[in-house]
């Protein structure tokens, strides 16, 4: 999610966008993108409750929460890793 918030704007020149994705990691995905100055809002798609698959990525989304803060600090301190890439006149990248 870091990365692909970060490749918004790089890549894409998007800085007014909606993230569409299921409710458990939207407000990850919002948070991330606001703290990056970009002007993000969230759209819930639908999920379903009650799978394994879901309990599964409901208590890994409480690792990825504080992943997102940490990742948030190192940006910030100019220290963040992760997709370094530049946007290329053909519209590809280069890592």
């Amino acid at each position: 999610t870091f990365d692909s918030i970060r490749r918004a704007k790089a890549l894409f020149g998007l800085k007014n966008y909606i993230i569409v994705t299921q409710r458990f990691q939207l407000v990850r995905a919002v948070f991330l993108a606001r703290a990056m100055g970009h002007d993000a809002i969230g759209y819930a798609a639908g999920e379903l409750h009650g799978t394994p698959a879901a309990r599964r990525m409901t208590r890994r989304e409480y690792v990825a929460r504080v992943k997102a803060l940490w990742d948030i600090v190192l940006l910030k301190a100019g220290l963040a890793s992760g997709w370094s890439g530049s946007k290329q006149k053909d519209g590809k990248t280069e890592r």
